[in-house]
Parts: C-alpha cells; structure tokens; sequence
C-alpha cells in the first residue's frame, strides 16, 4: 500500500476556467500518451461546494525515491507537443491560474489497541 500522496492544488482565476480547463485537459492527454507521464496514476478532485474554485490532483507513491523517475510536465508537453504549440500551451495553463500549491502527505495509522 502507498505510503505517501504527492498533491498538486491549482487555484482557478474564476474568469479564465475555460482557458484553464482547455489547457489542462491538452497537459493530461500528453501525460497518458507519453511513455514517462503520469497519467494513469493521476486522481482529480475539484471544488464542490464553498472556497475558491481548486483543482487538486494526487498520485499515490511507495516511497519519496519514486520522484526521481517523474519527467516534469513542461519536457512531456514540449515533447508531445513540440515546443511552439508546448509552450503556448504551458503559459496559457499557468496564466489561468491564481497560485498553485505542493505538498507531500504520509500515510497516518491510528493504534486502535488503546
């Protein structure tokens, strides 16, 4: 069972959800179709009710090492791509958002023999 959870929260402009939301779908198709993506290992959760409008995406890990493997999405995108249509693509991602935040959980087993 994965010990860590590696997320990704991307702060929505609220104007520029479209433009977000095109650009991160392009980002997900060269993950899935690029042979280091990510893509199948991705989970989404998006704002539901109340707060800023947040995408978050998870992906599971047995250890912090897995990371060393990852590719950084901007090589995929500029790969998949092409780096005219990758780069418009990454600065049109990033210009849609307000902030986007990192962070790395582990896993937390409560002792229930109390």
């Amino acid at each position: 069972m994965e010990q860590f959870l590696y997320h990704l929260d991307f702060y929505i402009i609220p104007s520029k959800t479209s433009q977000f939301e095109e650009n991160i779908t392009k980002i997900l198709v060269a993950h899935h179709n690029h042979a280091k993506g990510l893509g199948h290992r991705m989970t989404f959760y998006r704002t539901f009710v109340g707060g800023d409008d947040v995408l978050s995406l998870t992906i599971p890990m047995e250890s912090l090492g897995d990371m060393d493997l990852w590719m950084h999405t901007p090589e995929i995108v500029i790969e998949y791509f092409g780096p005219e249509e990758g780069i418009r693509i990454l600065n049109d991602y990033s210009s849609a958002m307000k902030v986007w935040k990192s962070r790395i959980t582990k896993r937390f087993d409560f002792n229930l023999a109390i």
